[in-house]
């Protein structure tokens, strides 16, 4: 399923040269059109969640349909300096499951020992 990019959050990393979705997306599928993120050809998408994970946002995201209903799930995620938050929503928009998956590239701005969890 092809990201979805919820324009009333993206603020396509406004002061960088390029999004960070540009930046990570490893299909080169993102470009920016009057300061949002867009998604040049949403068929071609990998599904590698790269730039859902690299969005500071959180407006990017990946929809599913579940299979037993007709009820659309998004899955967003937000990189913390130790872990992914993964958080689930149904389709009113509350979360319904979140959870922590440790992340494996420690930030380079923090010393090691230094308390990593930021909320």
């Amino acid at each position: 399923m092809p990201v979805h990019i919820d324009l009333s959050l993206c603020d396509g990393c406004a002061g960088n040269t390029e999004s960070l979705c540009e930046e990570i997306c490893p299909g080169d599928l993102f470009y920016r059109e009057n300061g949002k993120a867009r998604l040049r050809e949403p068929s071609e998408c990998w599904d590698c969640c790269a730039c859902v994970k690299a969005c500071p946002c959180e407006a990017l995201s990946i929809e599913s349909l579940l299979p037993a209903s007709e009820l659309r799930h998004r899955l967003s995620a937000r990189i913390k300096a130790d872990y992914i938050l993964w958080k689930m929503y149904d389709d009113r928009g509350c979360i319904i499951n979140q959870c922590r998956i440790p992340n494996r590239v420690v930030s380079a701005d923090l010393t090691p020992g230094e308390n990593t969890t930021r909320t």
